[in-house]
């Protein structure tokens, strides 16, 4: 299986080094093979990270807020056609 660091994200993805910490600290993304432990240790991310996080950024550029970004890549799943989308950020919907 290949793994993937920020660094490889930056370069994929083109996003900043500094933006994928941010939203890693915030919960946002994480990595599902390896969380580094410290300094010198890195993140790995596997292929459908990369997804996710491609996604979530889309969902950003597209004016989404954090939280809902979030949501929705939470929630999405490959075999369904639509997601329905609570009404607010804080999942409360009709």
């Amino acid at each position: 299986m290949k793994t993937y660091t920020t660094t490889d994200i930056h370069r994929i993805l083109g996003i900043k080094r500094e933006c994928i910490k941010n939203w890693m600290s915030a919960g946002y993304i994480r990595p599902s093979i390896k969380l580094g432990e410290g300094p010198g240790t890195k993140h790995l991310f596997s292929n459908n990270d990369i997804i996710r996080i491609k996604r979530y950024k889309m969902l950003l550029d597209y004016g989404f807020s954090r939280n809902r970004a979030y949501w929705i890549v939470q929630n999405w799943h490959p075999e369904q056609k639509h997601i329905y989308l609570p009404m607010s950020d804080d999942g409360i919907g009709y």
